[in-house]
């Protein structure tokens, strides 16, 4: 099957978008002293007030194994911290270092995707959020 072929395919399509954003990220985040997963936690954590590990780890696609080393490390460089709660689970929030290490960040991951969708006007951008959200909604509502 060549590469033309392929293409035609959609979830293949979509991997090779996924792979070449992912790098780009990656690209632009690795001179700021962050990863892709890191930049991920620090995201979802300023959009919230306390966020458990289990819920970060599900955001960021990630395994529970891998955040927790993850967040112990971010703990360790001041970007996050414990929020005292009830119970066994233990909350993590941004810190003030941790949103100044995600400002930069954020900056360089908007221009990574305003070059992905560059060629689109506007219209075409909301088209395709609408497009992948309904793309999305197939696979975890009727698709489970």
């Amino acid at each position: 099957m060549g590469q033309e072929v392929l293409d035609e395919v959609t979830g293949y399509l979509l991997k090779r978008v996924h792979a070449a954003l992912r790098a780009e990220m990656e690209a632009v985040l690795r001179p700021l002293g962050l990863t892709v997963a890191q930049y991920a936690c620090l995201e979802v954590l300023d959009r919230a007030d306390a966020v458990t590990s289990a819920q970060l780890a599900r955001e960021a696609f990630i395994s529970r194994q891998s955040m927790t080393v993850l967040l112990s490390g971010m703990e360790s460089r001041g970007w996050v911290e414990v929020v005292r709660g009830k119970g066994r689970a233990r909350p993590y929030r941004i810190t003030a270092t941790g949103r100044a290490a995600l400002d930069p960040g954020r900056a360089a991951v908007t221009d990574v995707e305003g070059r992905m969708v560059g060629a689109l006007d506007s219209g075409q951008r909301r088209d395709l959020h609408e497009l992948l959200g309904q793309c999305l909604h197939g696979l975890t509502v009727s698709g489970s």
